[in-house]
């Protein structure tokens, strides 16, 4: 249900941008895409794409000013230097926001969007509009948004259509001058943004790796698990940042837990042995040692249970390596996120996420061993 209603409000949204390019008056313009912005942040919100909101947002307070300014007949220099004013902002949220290399679509297009609309010309409105409606549809493709891509592919065409209707016969120069200009802005915007986007990689790698090193530093496994809904997950698991492993675990002794994995169908093997868990099943000593595949091979000869496949997710997020593990075959529905932490003291303090359907560190239906012999518990 939450899905449609998603889709009905992209629906809404999109109706009113495409209404918006059909009118001559540019107030009446504005005020279509006022209506438009204020569904659409709604819109990306509900979707998960922050980047989408904040930019659509930020666009939304834009239109508000130039609405307002020419309503009001205010002085024009002050109008282009407030939304001018703007631009900085709206940069400096959506690096905060920066979710993907995919982010730079509706930043590009908010940018276009607000230098556009301190133009008294409509039709160089819609000629932005053209490349505007053409980032979006990137980002809503992307983010899965279905309906949003045909109202996407629908306002493109209708933008197209609406400047050659519209367009004036002396414009022509004008026009070719204005394109040139705006690949301009766009080659100069993107350059800006990829190496922002190399240094964030650069940092984000940089915190990674050191947080691995903190909770690897001793043979002591703390760590907490959570049941999830995969359909929920708040993450976008298709990020660069985020390490993908095709584990296949077997278990060859259950007591003490004694297992083998496969990563990535055989770039790497390891034989782990976990000992000694706590009551609250949330500490245990481990110890893992890499094997190559002929000793993987021996090993799993030795299987009791079922082979356990699972893709994982790992990456790094606000001072913690997160870690959704998505199952298969047999498991097929499951899913966990964990979280291993440097001290228990630590642990103790990390609060559930609103997200997750229920901590189940310390049952032990859902350990992967009890997985392997009796399959997936009821949660209900």
């Amino acid at each position: 249900m939450k899905f449609i209603i998603i889709q009905v409000i992209g629906a809404v949204a999109f109706t009113l941008l495409s209404i918006s390019y059909y009118k001559k008056e540019k107030e009446k313009i504005l005020f279509y895409q006022i209506l438009a912005y204020i569904v659409f942040t709604i819109h990306y919100y509900m979707l998960g794409g922050l980047t989408g909101a904040m930019c659509n947002l930020l666009g939304l307070i834009s239109l508000v000013i130039i609405y307002l300014f020419d309503k009001f007949k205010c002085n024009k220099d002050n109008k282009k230097l407030l939304i001018y004013s703007i631009i900085p902002f709206l940069i400096v949220i959506s690096l905060i926001t920066f979710e993907n290399i995919y982010s730079l679509f509706p930043i590009l297009a908010s940018v276009i969007a607000i230098a556009s609309f301190v133009s008294d010309n409509e039709n160089k409105i819609r000629q932005m509009g053209i490349i505007v409606n053409f980032c979006w549809l990137v980002y809503a493709i992307v983010y899965k948004s279905y309906i949003s891509i045909f109202f996407e592919i629908f306002t493109f065409i209708a933008t197209v259509v609406a400047f050659m209707r519209n367009r004036g016969k002396g414009e022509t120069k004008d026009m070719k001058k204005s394109i040139k200009n705006t690949i301009l802005i766009l080659i100069i915007i993107i350059g800006v943004f990829v190496i922002g986007l190399m240094i964030k990689k650069i940092l984000n790698e940089s915190n990674y790796n050191k947080r691995i090193t903190e909770i690897l530093a001793d043979d002591v496994e703390i760590e907490r698990k959570w049941l999830i809904d995969k359909e929920k997950i708040p993450y976008n698991l298709n990020d660069s940042n985020v390490e993908v492993y095709d584990i296949k675990q077997t278990y060859l002794c259950f007591d003490p837990e004694m297992r083998v994995r496969d990563y990535n169908n055989g770039a790497e093997y390891e034989f782990t042995i976990k000992t000694n868990m706590t009551s609250d099943g949330m500490v245990r000593d481990e110890v893992n040692f890499a094997i190559n595949k002929e000793q993987y091979d021996n090993l799993v000869k030795k299987q009791e249970g079922v082979t356990i496949h699972k893709t994982r997710y790992q990456f790094y997020d606000k001072g913690q390596i997160i870690a959704i593990d998505i199952f298969h075959g047999d498991l097929d529905g499951l899913a966990y996120m964990e979280i291993e932490f440097k001290t228990k003291e630590e642990s103790d303090k990390y609060k559930d996420p609103d997200w997750v359907i229920k901590d189940v560190t310390s049952d032990v239906n859902y350990k992967n061993g009890h997985l392997a012999r009796y399959g997936i518990p009821s949660y209900n």
